[in-house]
């Protein structure tokens, strides 16, 4: 563990010392060399930052610590001397005018501790130090502790942020808090509370900095949430807010001791004992922790691919501070883009919490260096993407020489990679021989995506293929898979419904199953129309939903527009734009006409040759008439807008009208994926209650080998 943690960090070398050298013999310090190389440095990208003993030829200094002069303290004394004066950054040389600015920025403003990056230009100007330069100086200061930079903000005495800091987290039994202060009495039960739960409110807060100055205050605040030490958290007060401190967070649900349990695993079915969501029908996985450039995991089933729990162990490192610092990410996640509907439960090594109105558990087990995940099996393939999505921003941010490995448990003691089940059922081949048992892989294709079409879709998401619509219409599925209850929606969304492989007629054949046609209407979706001598695939899908519409094959189309203000015009990133719905679709029509958009004439004036001749061949498959006269593409964008869109926030019936750059982004995700799930729903009920002939023919008609799910 400690080797592992030295190997997240570039900055130093490492010297290993081994003690009381009088009672081991000189044949067995050779063999502890050779089983520490073996067994540990190996293993370990910082193998080659270890100073060795030249003259020993070992790898660590054995030492005899009973006599004061020992030859062992002389040679690790001479190898660590050698060290630095070979280390280049020992021997940097510093401009005077570098170290002047140094002593500047300590004293200006009266001995201010903080500045922000716009008042260290103006210091170091007076010092000719350029942009480029100052980033040199600061990056150097800040990697000697000297002063600390985070982005914008200069701390200049880091004793001071060190201490800003204990006031809050700080370990009570050690460094208690006494209510002798005034400005402490009146909040003992929030101390408490804090000290119980980790709960910190924000008067609490308040009392504990009150000789900061409030623009102090808020730096200090922005900078713990930042480096994720505190999490605000959501309260029915809608002007109040609390935070939770992870660092204070109890060991377990059941342990209310901050940080004393030990979990001691040594199987899988140990781990089944954890929390997890109300239900039956659940799926889990594992997320396993090592670090990049490791040894990799050892499979010890030959070709099998199957690897033991003891190699999780043995192999990864989870190192401490990451689990906290990652459920920081699914709470910030969970009450800004998927507000649930309950508040989560946290702990140091538990996690109880919704995404929408999925509820998900998660446990960290050190001693198998990973997390497990619990979820609703039907949320399988969301949960999983969401929580990954999680777990590699933390990685990112904080633990950069790391990596996340998803791991599927199949028996008590051995787990599968994710990546190896998808590989062997993209080749058709669905079972394993593991310890002389077969085992089945279709049980986990809730895991992944589809290897098919599904009998029947709830929701299919038409859009172009193209930035912003594409990341916009990806966090939509999610929502909409993980908001619906009690069971998911079935959502063709390309990114994970549609097999790698298949034609792109599936497009054609997922409208032709599906309940409600969600179609995107964007600026970049009119602007890459392609020529009449060229199938224009969203055109094609377009032009599909209003034939299976016309006879009520599609139950509903929902047109949403993305990017347009109330006055038609489209929305650009910085220009400080808000979300608000079209009072008429007059105007964005008026637009359309008016605006001198890439390839006009054809939006507006050219038939969709190529276009049609597809559709008619689309529509023969389905066992529908191919309607004529759909016309141009502005025509086909006409006749989408005149069915009732989605009806929220203003309460306007034609359309949608978002800007996915707005900061109000997710609160109206969040609506639009309620009146979806409100509506297809709705449409369910009645389709199960008066069943389609025309569908139910046209799946008879369907290839039963098409592999479906």
């Amino acid at each position: 563990y400690w080797l592992s943690s030295l190997s997240m960090k570039d900055v130093a070398s490492v010297c290993l010392v081994g003690t009381h050298r009088d009672k081991v013999s000189a044949s067995a310090i050779q063999q502890i060399s050779r089983d520490l190389y073996e067994d540990a440095l190996i293993a370990q990208p910082c193998c080659n930052r270890v100073i060795r003993n030249l003259s020993r030829r070992l790898y660590y200094f054995p030492v005899d610590n009973s006599v004061q002069d020992d030859v062992g303290v002389s040679e690790l004394r001479t190898a660590i001397e050698g060290n630095l004066a070979a280390d280049p950054r020992v021997n940097v040389l510093v401009p005077p005018r570098t170290l002047a600015f140094l002593d500047a920025i300590r004293t200006a403003d009266d001995g201010a501790q903080r500045f922000t990056i716009t008042r260290a230009c103006e210091i170091a100007s007076s010092f000719d130090i350029d942009e480029e330069g100052l980033d040199a100086c600061l990056g150097l200061f800040h990697e000697l502790g000297m002063l600390l930079r985070f982005g914008d903000t200069i701390i200049t005495n880091p004793q001071w942020l060190i201490t800003s800091i204990a006031a809050v987290i700080r370990d009570f039994d050690v460094h208690g808090i006494t209510l002798d202060d005034a400005s402490l009495q009146s909040h003992s039960v929030d101390l408490m509370r804090l000290r119980k739960t980790a709960i910190l409110t924000t008067p609490l807060l308040l009392a504990l900095w009150k000789d900061h100055s409030p623009r102090e205050r808020d730096v200090l605040r922005e900078l713990m949430i930042k480096l994720n030490m505190l999490v605000p958290r959501r309260t029915d007060a809608a002007d109040d807010c609390e935070y939770v401190v992870p660092a204070l967070l109890p060991c377990s649900l059941s342990d209310p001791n901050p940080r004393t349990s030990s979990d001691g695993l040594v199987v899988l079915s140990n781990v089944y004992a954890g929390p997890k969501p109300q239900g039956d029908d659940q799926a889990e996985w594992f997320v396993a922790f090592s670090l990049e450039g490791a040894r990799s995991f050892v499979c010890d089933n030959g070709s099998s691919g199957a690897i033991h729990v003891a190699e999780l162990g043995a192999k990864g490192f989870m190192p401490y501070g990451l689990f906290p610092r990652v459920l920081c990410e699914l709470v910030r996640h969970m009450q800004s883009a998927l507000p649930g509907t309950a508040l989560p439960k946290l702990t140091f090594t538990e996690v109880l919490l919704h995404l929408g109105r999925t509820p998900i558990a998660l446990q960290a087990f050190e001693s198998i260096s990973a997390v497990r995940v619990t979820c609703p099996a039907s949320a399988a393939f969301a949960v999983l993407r969401q929580t990954l999505a999680a777990f590699k921003a933390t990685l990112e941010a904080f633990f950069p020489k790391m990596k996340a490995t998803v791991m599927l448990p199949i028996n008590p003691s051995h787990l599968l990679p994710l990546a190896l089940v998808e590989h062997e059922l993209s080749k058709r081949n669905s079972t394993l021989f593991i310890d002389g048992q077969e085992t089945n892989l279709e049980r986990f294709a809730v895991f992944l995506r589809s290897r098919g079409l599904l009998d029947s879709y709830d929701v299919m998401l038409s859009y172009r293929r193209k930035e912003p619509d594409q990341g916009y219409v990806a966090q939509l599925a999610d929502v909409l898979q993980l908001l619906c209850s009690p069971r998911a929606l079935a959502v063709f969304y390309d990114g994970w419904s549609l097999e790698n492989g298949r034609p792109l007629d599936d497009f054609c054949l997922a409208i032709g199953r599906s309940l409600v046609a969600v179609p995107v209407i964007s600026v970049t979706a009119l602007e890459t129309i392609k020529p009449p001598s060229q199938v224009d695939n969203l055109l094609l899908e377009w032009k599909l939903m209003l034939c299976l519409a016309a006879v009520d094959r599609l139950k509903r189309v929902l047109p949403l527009v993305i990017g347009a203000d109330s006055a038609g015009s489209p929305c650009s990133p910085g220009e400080g734009t808000t979300i608000l719905s079209a009072s008429s679709i007059k105007d964005l029509l008026a637009w359309i006409h008016n605006k001198e958009i890439h390839n006009k004439e054809i939006f507006v004036d050219a038939r969709c040759t190529k276009t049609d001749e597809a559709l008619r061949d689309e529509c023969i498959t389905l066992g529908v008439s191919c309607e004529p006269g759909l016309g141009s593409p502005c025509e086909i964008v006409e006749r989408l807008l005149q069915f009732k869109g989605v009806d929220f926030h203003y309460r306007v019936a034609e359309a949608v009208f978002l800007d996915p750059s707005n900061d109000a982004h997710a609160e109206v995700l969040q609506a639009l994926g309620r009146d979806i799930s409100r509506i297809v729903c709705d449409e369910r009920a009645r389709t199960t209650a008066r069943p389609d002939p025309a569908h139910s023919a046209f799946m008879a008609r369907q290839d039963p080998a098409h592999p479906t799910f």
